[in-house]
Order: structure tokens, then sequence, then C-alpha cells
């Protein structure tokens, strides 16, 4: 298999575990509403990101690992207690999930990163 031909299926491969999950964050979520003292679910959404974020870092993705980092800060401050959740927290994070769904999107149909993340960034870290 050639260089270019790896690459390739690496990002492929990047953009499915990517989608599924930004589905289990969302889905998570959903459950974080209802149940919103549970530090599992926090846990669960925090791996998923982190773990996007450190593929899109191996493969350059710059936006992903700048929007998924500022994500991960917050979701560590809601996990050591720093913050409550409360709705506006829900909707940063769910924003955020959707700018990372975008440039995910973007990586897929053009191979780069589209799209402008400096108002999500500022955003959630007004939270912060």
């Amino acid at each position: 298999m050639s260089m270019a031909n790896e690459s390739d299926a690496m990002v492929v491969d990047f953009i499915e575990t990517s989608r599924e999950a930004l589905d289990e964050v969302e889905s998570g979520i959903i459950k974080l509403e209802k149940d919103t003292g549970n530090v599992d679910i926090l846990n669960e959404i925090f791996r998923s990101v982190h773990s996007i974020k450190g593929t899109a870092g191996f493969l350059g993705f710059e936006k992903v690992v700048s929007l998924s980092h500022v994500g991960e800060e917050l979701l560590n401050k809601l996990r050591k207690g720093e913050l409550a959740i409360n709705g506006e927290i829900i909707d940063a994070i769910l924003h955020a999930n959707d700018g990372l769904r975008d440039l995910i999107s973007s990586i897929a149909d053009t191979g780069t990163e589209d799209g402008d993340i400096d108002d999500l960034v500022a955003e959630i870290n007004a939270l912060l």
C-alpha cells in the first residue's frame, strides 16, 4: 500500500470514527440534561472528544484540534465540579459538536477543514 493510500485510509477511518463519536456525544448530552450530576456520562463525552482531538492532531486537522480542545477544557471543568451544568453550557457543547460535525463533513467532502470556528471557540472560552 502506498503512503498516499495509507494516509487516505486513515482519513476515511478518522471521518467514520469521529462521526460515531459525535453521535455518542449528542446522545450523552441528551442523557446529561436529564441527569446533570452523572459523572460517568460526562466521562464518556470527554473520552469521545479526546479521541477525536488526538486523531485530528495526528492527521494535522488543526481546526478540529482547536475546537475539540476547548470543548475538552469545558468538559473537564464540569467533571471536576468547577462548573455546573446549565442550559448555556449544554447549548455550547451542542454548538461545538455541530461545529465539529461540519468540519468532519468538510474533510469528507473536500479533504480540508472549511469553516470558521472562531465564534464557537469564543463561546466556549466565555464559559471557561
